[in-house]
């Protein structure tokens, strides 16, 4: 595997599409065995915006849990952008989760699970 170079934040990058992991066909089989994957399209791959990070609705996978739909939070990908500097959200404590309704990604983060840090602390 080759080094990561470096990157300026704001940059696309390409990483493996959770959704599928990375072999460009539906996990699924829906509609077809040999149907191409929603997300990445057949690719493996999809782009993301740097900084990024796993996405915590869905941990990484790119599914709804229970489900064969794609999370709402990170469309399928498995990473989000995340802001920098960030800090954990206060509302969902890092799980992406909104409190009481386990079902759908927070508000305040939108399912991240981090938001940006204040620079100036009260």
């Amino acid at each position: 595997m080759a080094a990561k170079t470096a990157v300026r934040e704001g940059e696309w990058v390409a990483v493996q599409c959770a959704y599928c992991g990375g072999r460009g066909k539906d996990p699924f089989g829906v509609p077809h065995p040999k149907s191409n994957c929603a997300v990445c399209g057949g690719r493996g791959v999809v782009r993301v915006q740097e900084p990024y990070a796993p996405c915590a609705f869905c941990r990484g996978t790119g599914k709804q849990s229970m489900r064969r739909l794609t999370c709402t939070a990170c469309k399928g990908k498995g990473v989000v952008t995340v802001p920098e500097p960030r800090g954990i959200c206060p509302a969902c404590g890092g799980s992406g989760r909104a409190p009481m309704e386990y079902d759908l990604p927070c508000t305040t983060c939108s399912g991240k699970g981090v938001v940006a840090a204040s620079k100036h602390k009260t």
